[in-house]
């Protein structure tokens, strides 16, 4: 280190940037905040941040992103809020103490990540947030997969809805907005598998003596076919999922 007021050689030479620990920094705002952030870490292939970050600056000369008076908004989605941002950047820069770590965190980062193509960041969210997911209410489980677009997530809760010993009060999933057409669709699947096997009326179960009636090699080929017709109906909103 050097002090003093003189020049020194080092002044009149050019100096050259470090290719990691340069940061070049973009300030955007979202709601009421700003954030000030390293663009390296958004500049990702295949994302909007690439283009956006590749546009010239404007006619009077200004960058977008380059102060505070001048930051890049972000909007246009009910998604973007300046606590879904906040912890979708505490998940992509990895900060330990800011990484995501609640169910409302994960997934409103996920929410951000899916929309704009985050693919990595996306799985990782993914596997994080899952057993968080898997402890929720059906209707909450089927609701976030869309939102997020997980199709692991969905897959998995039509099939605990189409499995389900107990009576499901399908009433109640429309309520929570559950769409009659999936509850239909539902239904007959739960009903062409026989969910109930063993009543006269039902060719297959009971629900009171599902335990003692259902061998291994039965329900292994209940859960095959049930499968199977999930996958078959409901085939165009998978096909939009990742």
């Amino acid at each position: 280190m050097s002090g003093g007021s003189g020049e020194s050689l080092n002044d009149r030479v050019e100096c050259l940037k470090d290719g990691v620990f340069y940061f070049e920094t973009v300030i955007f705002k979202v709601e009421d905040t700003l954030f000030r952030v390293p663009k390296r870490g958004l500049n990702v292939a295949g994302t909007p941040f690439e283009t956006m970050f590749s546009l010239p600056p404007s006619d009077s000369g200004c960058i977008d992103g380059s102060s505070d008076e001048n930051p890049i908004v972000l909007e246009g989605s009910e998604a973007i809020t300046k606590a879904n941002f906040r912890a979708f950047l505490g998940a992509i820069y990895n900060f330990t103490d800011k990484f995501p770590k609640t169910y409302e965190g994960l997934i409103g980062a996920l929410q951000l990540a899916t929309m704009w193509e985050f693919s990595e960041l996306r799985n990782n969210l993914i596997q994080k947030a899952s057993p968080l997911v898997q402890s929720k209410d059906i209707h909450d489980r089927i609701l976030v997969a869309r939102l997020c677009k997980v199709k692991q997530w969905l897959f998995d809760a039509y099939k605990t809805l189409v499995l389900e010993k107990t009576h499901v009060d399908f009433r109640k999933l429309q309520s929570k907005g559950i769409d009659i057409q999936t509850i239909l669709e539902l239904l007959l699947i739960r009903d062409e598998t026989g969910s109930l096997i063993g009543c006269p009326e039902r060719p297959v179960y009971c629900s009171q003596c599902w335990g003692s009636m259902v061998r291994t090699e039965e329900m292994s080929n209940l859960q095959t076919d049930a499968s199977h017709k999930i996958n078959a109906l409901f085939a165009s909103e998978f096909a939009h999922m990742q």
